[in-house]
């Protein structure tokens, strides 16, 4: 099932208009259980100072995840060791509860490629070198069942 749904996925990413990323990965949470103590943290290399990029969420669930948005608390570690943080309102589903992103039985995930959650457009990073990002879910529920996958993509930001 699994292995499947990765199928999908990949299928979504090559026929998109969108390019490809500069940066992608994704950790799984264990049994699905997202406690506050689980910090996510993605490491990202960046040597070109003078392109802006855009930065996405990707959250994979399942279809008894209870929550219309999912708040998330994202720290960027600059490569000189420097942090800031800022807490980040994640749209899960619409109004009439129809989840965002695609479904494959009853997992659901935002990681397609129309239905990213952006948390920053058109940013340019100060620094070359290592930063460093950590997430941490910031909901009033721990831990936050249903919850299968977080990721984090970054993409050059069109130009124009």
């Amino acid at each position: 099932m699994r292995i499947a749904l990765l199928i999908v996925l990949a299928l979504c990413c090559f026929t998109a208009c969108t390019s490809p990323p500069v940066y992608e990965d994704n950790i799984s949470i264990d049994e699905y259980d997202w406690f506050y103590k689980d910090t996510l943290s993605f490491s990202f290399e960046l040597k070109d100072t003078s392109q802006r990029y855009n930065f996405f969420i990707n959250v994979r669930h399942t279809d008894a995840f209870d929550y219309a948005n999912l708040w998330v608390n994202v720290e960027t570690v600059y490569p000189n060791g420097e942090s800031q943080s800022g807490s980040v309102n994640l749209p899960m589903a619409d109004k009439k509860g129809k989840w965002y992103g695609s479904g494959l039985g009853d997992i659901f995930s935002n990681e397609t490629l129309t239905n990213e959650v952006m948390i920053q457009q058109n940013a340019q990073l100060p620094l070359s070198g290592t930063y460093q990002f950590k997430i941490s879910q910031f909901m009033r529920v721990d831990p936050l069942p249903n919850v299968m996958d977080i990721g984090v993509i970054i993409r050059k930001a069109e130009e124009g």
